[in-house]
């Protein structure tokens, strides 16, 4: 059974398990009671954001996938994201990691986590683009044709620039 806090309600959960978790003592107990006693509150997502941090491999990238989920907007939703790719890499799972290097960077686009993300994108344009332009073998999903073929068109799926 966690303790209960001091403070009342879900931002006193959630204060006290930060303070616990700065002062070195597992919070986990706390951070799970708050999702339990409050859930769908904005504390409960940040909860789910910290559990993740916690964590490792699978069950962290459970608790990001629920945090990105219950707050796709929230004030930790770009580190999820950038967090998220570098697990899904890690274990090797290459859609999971191209959708969460594209959500990563249509939030935070010179973030932290943006240089991986974008590496995660070019591995993945390189096999279907050729000198500037999609090669017949594999059409790249971005840009229509007569277009020039740029990265950020292709794999972030912004406006292509149309050729003269």
């Amino acid at each position: 059974e966690a303790p209960t806090p001091v403070r009342r309600g879900a931002a006193g959960f959630l204060a006290e398990a930060q303070a616990a978790q700065r002062r070195g003592e597992d919070a986990r107990p706390l951070y799970m009671a708050l999702r339990s006693r409050f859930p769908g509150s904005a504390q409960a997502a940040t909860a789910s954001f910290y559990l993740a941090r916690l964590a490792s491999g699978g069950q962290a990238t459970r608790w990001l996938e629920t945090y990105v989920r219950e707050a796709p907007q929230g004030h930790h939703a770009a580190s999820a994201w950038g967090r998220l790719h570098r697990l899904r890499r890690a274990q090797q799972d290459s859609p999971g990691a191209r959708a969460a290097a594209q959500a990563y960077l249509r939030l935070s686009p010179s973030g932290p986590y943006a240089t991986e993300a974008r590496t995660t994108l070019e591995a993945e344009c390189r096999p279907h683009v050729a000198f500037g332009r999609p090669s017949s073998s594999r059409r790249c999903p971005g840009p229509p044709r007569r277009t020039r073929h740029r990265f950020t068109s292709c794999c972030v799926q912004r406006a292509p620039t149309r050729v003269a």
